[in-house]
């Protein structure tokens, strides 16, 4: 599908944006059916468009409201241009904005996430091993960041919830996902925040050194920072002693 000129692009993932004031809205009820709006999802090469009910987008999103009651043109054609997601983090997206919940395909919601293991076990070995795993976490770190640019902090939060509790029980996260959530978030963010802790409990030291450059530059420091701050909380008692570090003169 070939990319249209008459749409903005939303292409800057590095920082949020200032967002419109958030307008309580009365919640969407269908009372305008037919009216639909836009958004055309990837890269010029690989466009997927979906097609959703304005009043839902514009419930949620004060960005997206803002965008589609423009004079600009996205407002003018209301069609609503992301290149830098994918297709399934945005189908993820659309299926919060209708019901508020997030129905992860590979899970049931039956027992909440009884079984994870081992479905995510069957995943690997139906699937392509890991790299269908690490799809799956990337829809999820972008979904995050996408609900980040369009201010939508509930389903910031859900996701959060999600990305956890498969983390305590499915599998450990796929560290490939660390880079792009460094280039996709500012300091401080609290997804950048969760990979520095995953990265302490979760990746084992020798994966950092025997792979440096699949880790972004800050993560070691910003891990080294968090150990540091949890070990000064541990010890009450803060003085160095010099027997601590004395060699071993057993056999002398």
């Amino acid at each position: 599908m070939a990319a249209q000129n008459n749409v903005v692009k939303s292409t800057d993932h590095s920082q949020r944006k200032e967002r419109p004031v958030n307008q309580q809205l009365p919640k969407p009820n269908f009372a305008e059916p037919a009216t639909q709006v836009t958004f055309l999802i990837g890269p010029d090469n690989d466009i997927m468009k979906f097609i959703v009910h304005k009043e839902f987008a514009c419930y949620h999103s004060s960005v997206v409201r803002a965008a589609f009651s423009s004079n600009f043109v996205d407002g003018q054609t209301q069609t609503y241009r992301i290149e830098d997601t994918s297709a399934g983090a945005f189908r993820l997206l659309v299926q919060w904005l209708y019901t508020q919940r997030l129905k992860i395909v590979q899970w049931s919601d039956s027992g909440v996430f009884d079984g994870l293991a081992e479905e995510a076990e069957e995943d690997k070995a139906c699937n392509g091993g890991d790299a269908h795993l690490l799809e799956k976490d990337m829809n999820l770190v972008r979904l995050w960041v996408l609900a980040d640019r369009l201010g939508i902090p509930k389903l910031q939060n859900d996701v959060m919830a999600v990305i956890i509790n498969i983390g305590k029980n499915a599998y450990q996260p796929q560290w490939e996902t660390f880079r792009y959530i460094y280039e996709s978030t500012a300091e401080g963010s609290p997804l950048r925040a969760l990979a520095t802790r995953q990265c302490v409990i979760d990746v084992l030291p020798h994966t950092l050194v025997k792979n440096p450059s699949a880790f972004p530059h800050q993560l070691p420091l910003d891990t080294a920072v968090h150990c540091a701050q949890y070990m000064r909380h541990q010890f009450e008692d803060k003085s160095i002693e010099a027997k601590d570090f004395f060699v071993d003169t057993s056999s002398v």
